[in-house]
C-alpha cells in the first residue's frame, strides 16, 4: 500500500536498490529506460523526495493514485482522471531545497527531462482548469508538449508538438 514509506518498496540487488515490483506504488520509482538510477534528468534523491512528497499528499485520495500509476505504466495509453495536489501560494512546489511548479516537475519526471513550463500545454481530457486557485493536475499525460521550431516570422507562433 502506498501508505507504507518509499524505502519499504526499495530492496538491494546487486549492490544497488531496485523497487519491490509487486507494491504498487513502486511503479512510480521505477523508469526502466534509466535503470532507476537517474530519472528526468534530475538526480536520484531529489526524484525519490520529489515522489515521496506526491504519494503522502495523495494518500487520501487512492482513485487518484491508482490514475498516476496506470498513467505511468501505461505510458498515457489508457485515458486516466486527473490527479490534483493543492496549489501553493505561490504555485511553486518545494522538494528537497529547490522550488519548481508541480506539473512541470512531474513531467519532467516521467515523460521529458528536459521540459520548461512554457512548453505544456493542457490537453482536452484534463478537467482542472490551469487558472483553478485551489488545485493542479500533476498527470503528465495530460499535458502535451509544444516547442517553438524558431523558424516563424516576428510575431507569429510556429511550433511543434511532442508527445
Amino acid at each position: 500500500m502506498c501508505g507504507i514509506p518509499v524505502s519499504v518498496f526499495r530492496i538491494p540487488v546487486s549492490g544497488r536498490f531496485q523497487p519491490f515490483r509487486s507494491v504498487p506504488c513502486s511503479a512510480l520509482f521505477w523508469d526502466g529506460r534509466r535503470n532507476g538510477t537517474e530519472m528526468g534528468g534530475e538526480d536520484a534523491e531529489f526524484v525519490r523526495k520529489a515522489i515521496e512528497s506526491l504519494v503522502k499528499k495523495l494518500k487520501e485520495k487512492r482513485v487518484e493514485l491508482d490514475a498516476l500509476i496506470t498513467a505511468i505504466t501505461s505510458a498515457g495509453k489508457q485515458p486516466t482522471t486527473c490527479v490534483t495536489i493543492q496549489r501553493s501560494l505561490d504555485g511553486r512546489l518545494q522538494v528537497a531545497g529547490r522550488k519548481g511548479v508541480p506539473h512541470v516537475v512531474y513531467a519532467r519526471i516521467w515523460r521529458w527531462p528536459n521540459v520548461n513550463k512554457n512548453e505544456l500545454v493542457k490537453l482536452s481530457m484534463c478537467t482542472i482548469p490551469a487558472e483553478h486557485q485551489d488545485f493542479i493536475c500533476i498527470n503528465p499525460y495530460h499535458y502535451e508538449r509544444v516547442v517553438s521550431n524558431g523558424l516563424a516570422p516576428p510575431g507569429k507562433f510556429s511550433s511543434k508538438m511532442i508527445t
